[in-house]
């Protein structure tokens, strides 16, 4: 039987409730390209996602992307450097991709398990680009990230409501 509704307002909301519902009900996420500035202040009101931005293999320091991710519980770091410096060996190379890329996908597996468990995964924007320099130093690695974070978001899309 057809739903019948006292106008658009009414079918409007109909159509909202159901979309949400049926999201809810999918127990998978969305990922998306934050496209701004994200601040310490942004992921700590927004326990309910998942923000992910350029790391080191060792986990530490607080220089770019780090400084206002890093220690938080609602965050992944994505590895573009072997360590927190500026020093030549800091830097991934092309040439360390087979070194590279299990620790890489491990953190986009643990990103998908997020997605699977209905989170709302935030992609901080330029991953690679800032103190990393990967696409610069590293374009094969820089291409591979760029590519899984693509893949990521046009299999999850976020819904525009």
């Amino acid at each position: 039987m057809p739903r019948r509704y006292k106008d658009d307002k009414d079918e409007f909301l109909d159509i909202l409730n159901r979309l949400i519902e049926s999201e809810e009900s999918s127990g998978h996420g969305c990922a998306k390209i934050y496209d701004g500035f994200i601040t310490r202040n942004m992921i700590k009101s927004n326990r309910d996602k998942v923000f992910v931005f350029g790391d080191n293999i060792q986990r530490r320091g607080y220089g770019g992307q780090a400084k206002v991710a890093r220690g938080e519980p609602n965050t992944i770091g994505l590895p573009t450097k072997w360590k927190p410096t500026r020093d030549y060996d800091a830097y991934f190379r092309d040439e360390d991709f087979e070194k590279v890329k299990p620790i890489i996908d491990e953190t986009f597996d643990r990103i998908e398990e997020e997605l699977a468990r209905g989170k709302e995964v935030v992609f901080f924007p330029n991953i690679g680009k800032g103190y990393a320099m990967l696409n610069k130093t590293a374009p094969k690695i820089y291409n591979y990230i760029k590519k899984k974070i693509d893949k990521l978001i046009n299999d999850n899309p976020c819904s525009l409501i």
